[in-house]
């Protein structure tokens, strides 16, 4: 499975960047079993929509929880394979059920890479395949309604990060509009652990790590000029958002911020 290495800013950290799930169900509108309809009515499709949003925190999750990453390190047996698998396969299936059927291709994709996995071999994607695993998000990111926290790197290092968030679900976006040498290699937003003690001064300066004091809950890389997308739950608390700037292992340096949810 593909795993994003940040040794120039986490030390050993290995992010899990990637998504799989199960068969997809069919739309409750297709197929001859839809009781003769040709499209959804407008209350079903609220409800697909309500239930979609609903399955993009748990779908993200295991995201982050995918064996050998979330600094864990080393690679995952077969067995952690197929039990990841196994967890994760219900939450594709919530989606690609009620998820619009212009998005049918895309869990298409990440059910045979979830088939793969579940045979305890790992993935690694490709970029179609990866765009397929991001695809969910990008669409709650317009559809969904959460509290948007749409973070672009510059120049001049991360704009769009408030002071303050309210708490529930939010919709990440991360964007990079910067020379290549200082473009965002990935975005992390991490919940700073009680009592942990930093500054952003000495995160930027790599003399703390992110994940030394917090608890990673977004990780999101963009494609070139094109946005990185993730949901995420956000409870109260302080958070900072990171970005190694540049290509690894050499990093030209470290963007960050930082936001509390009330």
């Amino acid at each position: 499975m593909f795993r994003i290495r940040l040794a120039a800013i986490c030390a050993t950290a290995a992010i899990a960047v990637t998504a799989c799930s199960s068969s997809p169900a069919p739309h409750p509108s297709s197929g001859p079993a839809a009781s003769g309809a040709t499209h959804p009515s407008a209350a079903a499709t609220t409800r697909q929509t309500a239930l979609a949003c609903a399955g993009l925190v748990p779908f993200d999750q295991s995201v982050l929880t995918y064996p050998g990453g979330g600094g864990s390190g080393g690679t995952p047996s077969a067995a952690q394979l197929r039990s990841w698998a196994a967890t994760t396969a219900p939450r594709l299936q919530m989606l690609a059920a009620n998820v619009p059927v212009s998005l049918d291709p895309d869990a298409a994709t990440v059910h045979a890479m979830l088939t793969t996995i579940s045979n305890g071999t790992p993935v690694d994607p490709t970029r179609a395949q990866y765009a397929a695993l991001t695809s969910f998000d990008q669409w709650g990111h317009a559809a969904c309604g959460f509290t948007r926290l749409d973070i672009t790197n510059t120049a001049t290092g991360l704009t769009g990060v408030p002071p303050a968030l309210p708490a529930g679900t939010a919709s990440v976006s991360f964007t990079n509009r910067s020379p290549a040498a200082k473009a965002g290699f990935i975005l992390l937003v991490g919940r700073v652990r009680p009592g942990a003690h930093y500054t952003l001064a000495a995160i930027q300066a790599n003399k703390v790590g992110l994940t030394t004091i917090a608890d990673i809950i977004v990780a999101a890389q963009p494609d070139g000029d094109r946005p990185a997308y993730a949901t995420v739950r956000l409870t109260p608390g302080d958070y900072v958002v990171t970005s190694p700037l540049g290509s690894p292992p050499n990093f030209s340096g470290i963007a960050a911020s930082e936001f509390h949810v009330r």
